[in-house]
C-alpha cells in the first residue's frame, strides 16, 4: 500500500520536483501547500507523512505546521530544509530533518 505524502514547500519548482520523486518512488501525493493556512487545509488523517520546509510563504512557520500536523492529525513529519539549525533541539512530535539539497543518487 503506497504512502500518502503532503509536501509543504513554497518554492514551486522544488515542490513539483519533490512531488515527482514521491510518485517515482511509488507513493501518492496529498498535494502541495506553501504556507500554514494551505497546509492545514490539506491536512487529514489519511496523510501518512508530511515533508515540511521551515521557511515558507508566510515566514518561518514550518516548525509550527509540523508540530500541528503531528499532534492534530497523527502525521509523521520530516523537515526538508536548507536551514536545519532553525529547528533548534527539534520539534515535538516530529521525526527529524533532511538538509536540502537532498542527494537521491545515494
Amino acid at each position: 500500500m503506497p504512502t500518502t505524502i503532503l509536501i509543504v514547500e513554497d518554492e514551486f519548482l522544488i515542490a513539483v520536483e519533490m512531488e515527482a520523486v514521491v510518485h517515482d518512488l511509488g507513493h501518492e501525493s496529498a498535494g502541495i501547500a506553501d504556507d500554514m493556512q494551505s497546509a492545514l487545509a490539506k491536512a487529514s488523517d489519511a496523510i501518512d507523512v508530511a515533508l515540511v520546509d521551515v521557511n515558507l510563504a508566510d515566514g518561518a512557520t514550518g516548525p509550527r505546521i509540523g508540530e500541528k500536523l503531528a499532534a492534530d492529525f497523527g502525521i509523521e513529519v520530516i523537515f526538508v530544509t536548507a536551514n536545519p539549525a532553525q529547528l533548534g533541539e527539534g520539534v515535538s512530535g516530529t521525526l527529524g530533518a533532511l538538509e536540502k539539497p537532498v542527494d537521491l543518487s545515494v
